[in-house]
């Protein structure tokens, strides 16, 4: 099984992520995403006119990854 890991949709040649769940690496996954964005604000002086944008917090999205068959099944054990 020697396919390339999608990482954020873009498949990389050599991945340098590793995810440990309930103490076990896994080793068979076949894509991974994650993900922030930052938000856009109006800055507001005297008035109703916004004077300026800056930013706004950050949200950030689950991650989401795909696990070969013998991967799922190790986890549950």
């Amino acid at each position: 099984m020697a396919t390339i890991p999608f990482i954020n949709g873009k498949q990389h040649a050599w991945a340098s992520v590793s995810v440990n769940i309930l103490g076990r690496t896994l080793t068979g996954i076949t894509s991974i995403s994650f993900g922030h964005k930052k938000n856009k604000e109006n800055l507001y002086g005297a008035g109703d006119e916004p004077i300026a944008r800056g930013d706004g917090n950050k949200e950030y999205e689950p991650v989401k990854f795909s696990v070969y068959q013998f991967e799922a099944e190790g986890i549950e054990k």
